[in-house]
């Protein structure tokens, strides 16, 4: 079985290996994993620094269509030289990117046939598309709802930068505005999600991210999938939406119960081990 891997927003290709070497372990000879580096610098993630020297990058510094189709464009550049590969797996960030390439491909191309047939996410975010208008006409519904009430959408301007500071990243942002838009909004609640919308987005709608969510968006990974979570990951409940995208049967998950991690005990380990085997198994080869 041949995997490849994507790495974690502030990690790099050998400390992914690195963390994953006890679990590889388990696996034996018949699995091999290309580690795939991204392209971005960036600060080291949480406790990195202290284990693991740099350089610290990512695939995207922000999730927005143009830095996740340079994410594609990488991830697939590796595929056409070195592939077929039989699975991919992903840790956070390289998790979230994961997902994008699977539903990204199912939607643009749903004829074509899956660049992997079985997927791992370990502490996996919202995927992200590459599509500058993905939901306009979610935005532009929303945009209508907040015009109709009595406050203009331009009094919103000094209330962004206080929502805005509510958030540590705009993953977090994105998951707020995906919660508020999955509700019958009240006009303030319209207005506070366009807020969040045009704040993140600035002038231009290529610099706003485009979040995935699986309660407004059909396309599902229709693959054999492991889904890796820790209960005290502050990140779970995007674990458990990324989970939703997948089909029903085909998808199963385990609890390493420890935070956003790559978790290294030998009884975890063996736990995840046991999700992958039974995801390759599952897949139709």
């Amino acid at each position: 079985m041949k995997i490849l891997c994507l790495h974690g927003m502030g990690t790099n290709p050998q400390i992914f290996e690195a963390q994953t070497a006890g679990l590889r372990s388990l696996l034996g000879s018949t699995y091999t994993f290309d580690f795939v580096e991204g392209e971005k610098p960036c600060d080291a993630a949480p406790g990195i620094a202290e284990v693991y020297s740099g350089p610290y990058i990512a695939f995207f510094a922000h999730p927005t269509p143009e830095q996740v189709a340079e994410a594609f464009e990488l991830v697939n550049e590796i595929i056409d030289e070195d592939g077929p590969f039989d699975g991919i797996m992903g840790f956070s960030q390289g998790a979230s990117l994961a997902a994008s390439l699977l539903l990204q491909r199912q939607l643009d191309h749903p004829s074509e046939p899956p660049q992997f047939q079985f997927a791992i996410f370990i502490c996996g975010l919202l995927p992200f598309s590459t599509h500058p208008d993905f939901h306009k006409e979610l935005y532009d519904g929303f945009r209508h709802q907040a015009e109709a009430a009595n406050s203009p959408i331009t009094s919103l301007d000094e209330k962004v930068p206080l929502i805005r500071s509510a958030f540590n990243n705009d993953i977090e942002w994105m998951s707020a505005v995906s919660s508020a838009i999955t509700k019958e909004p009240s006009a303030a609640v319209a207005q506070q999600v366009i807020a969040m919308f045009e704040s993140l987005r600035g002038n231009s709608r290529q610099s706003m991210p485009t979040a995935w969510h699986p309660l407004w968006d059909a396309p599902r990974i229709d693959m054999p999938t492991a889904h890796i979570i820790g209960a005290k990951d502050l990140w779970m409940p995007q674990s458990l939406l990324l989970k939703e995208f997948c089909v029903e049967g085909q998808s199963r998950l385990f609890d390493h119960r420890g935070g956003h991690e790559v978790p290294r005990s030998e009884t975890v380990a063996k736990g995840i081990a046991d999700c992958i085997v039974w995801a390759a198994d599952k897949a139709n080869f």
